[in-house]
Order: structure tokens, then C-alpha cells, then sequence
């Protein structure tokens, strides 16, 4: 039996668009960032989360091996984001969520490179209830928060 569903896609900066992010004394302890293997100077916190191999061949960085480095794991993007403002090391972070720290020169990033892993998130009802009022009341509050969040965060950038 087919269930009629309506599923309506939402693009949103969320923690599938993502960056790097170090505190600047960090990097003026090691030198500098000038290139992006510079990073790998560094402690990398969560050296083994998928995106960072992503993020590093989009950098042109091929050859990555990571098997002889020291694993910071904390589990956790705050956590994560907490270690880098402290200066323990460079993480893997939405900039979105991080943009205040980024603003407040907290959290450092001297390339531009930002990935997306493709994924997203839906909004899904079935298709004989996409008319109900809480429904429509629902989609509608969703978008005007998305929307208000992405022009929040393009205004910070």
C-alpha cells in the first residue's frame, strides 16, 4: 500500500555546513596558518569525524594520514567548539552555530572553505493532512525561523 506523504525540504545552516575553528593565539603559538595543512601542526580535536578528511580534500589535501596523531574525542560540537575557544586545539564546527565567537574573534578562520556533507533536514506530513490549520501554522513558523536565522547569520559574515 503507498502512504501519501508530502515532504517539503528545508535547507538550513546547520551542523552539515562545515568549517574549521581555532582560538587566535593558537595559531600565532604555532606560527601562523598560512596554508591549510598548517592545521595539521596543531592538535586536531576530533581528527577521526568524517569531515575532516572531507574538509581537507576540498582543500587540495590529498595524502592525509592521520595514524600516528594524538586523538582529542569529545563527542560533542559544544564541546568541541568550548576546547577550540580555549585554545586545545583546532575543531571541526558550524560556523553558524559558532558566528558570536567567530565575531568576537573567539574562534579563528583564515580560509573561507566551508562544506556541506549534502544532507538536510524535511518536513513531513501526510499528503490528506498538509491542510490542517496546526500543520499549516507549523510549516509557516518553521520557514519564518529559518529565514530569520539566515539572515541573521549572512548579516554576521
Amino acid at each position: 500500500r503507498k502512504l501519501g506523504f508530502t515532504r517539503v525540504d528545508y535547507k538550513v545552516p546547520n551542523r552539515f555546513d562545515y568549517g574549521y575553528g581555532l582560538s587566535p593565539a593558537l595559531a600565532e603559538e604555532f606560527g601562523g596558518i598560512k596554508h591549510p595543512r598548517d592545521l595539521l601542526k596543531l592538535p586536531v580535536i576530533e581528527l577521526g569525524d568524517p569531515w575532516w578528511r572531507q574538509w581537507f580534500r576540498e582543500a587540495g589535501i590529498e595524502d592525509l594520514d592521520v595514524s600516528n596523531r594524538q586523538k582529542l574525542e569529545l563527542g560533542s560540537q559544544i564541546l568541541e567548539a568550548t576546547a577550540a575557544v580555549a585554545g586545545q586545539g583546532v575543531g571541526i564546527l558550524t560556523p553558524a552555530l559558532y558566528r558570536n565567537e567567530l565575531a568576537r574573534g573567539q574562534l579563528y578562520q583564515p580560509f573561507d572553505l566551508v562544506c556541506d556533507d549534502g544532507t538536510g533536514y524535511w518536513l513531513v506530513y501526510p499528503e490528506n493532512r498538509k491542510n490542517l490549520p496546526k500543520i499549516k501554522a507549523f510549516e509557516k513558523w518553521l520557514t519564518s525561523e529559518i529565514t530569520e536565522f539566515q539572515e541573521t547569520a549572512s548579516d554576521r559574515q
